[in-house]
């Protein structure tokens, strides 16, 4: 569910703006591999595209999730707090930060999660 509704997004903004399809395929390509839990190759495609277009939120919200499967937390909080500057109400970002701080505090692990079915 998490998926479709990005691709969506990433779909219309490269329909509308004109965006670099470089980084929309980098996106893309990163996507599919958090989708089969290959997280360490998500994040590198994931830099990769914010490399290129270091405003689109997504990014920032897959390649957090990648890293907190990895159970980085600091740098899933990271990417989560860009994510709420870029987008103050996400509610996805705000629950991801939430997350990171219960895998923190022992509270819950990552695969425990489930935000609305989207992961």
């Amino acid at each position: 569910m998490m998926h479709r509704a990005a691709l969506e997004r990433a779909i219309a903004e490269t329909a509308a703006n004109s965006v670099s399809q470089t980084a929309m395929n980098l996106f893309y390509d990163g996507l599919a591999l958090h989708g089969m839990g290959r997280y360490e190759e998500a994040v590198a495609k994931l830099s990769q595209a914010i490399k290129i277009m270091p405003n689109y939120t997504d990014f920032y919200l897959f390649r957090g999730s990648c890293y907190r499967y990895l159970h980085k937390y600091d740098l899933a909080m990271v990417d989560f707090q860009t994510a709420l500057q870029q987008q103050p109400t996400n509610e996805y970002a705000q629950y991801m930060k939430q997350q990171v701080l219960d895998n923190l505090s022992g509270k819950s692990s990552p695969k425990e999660m489930n935000w609305r079915g989207l992961e």
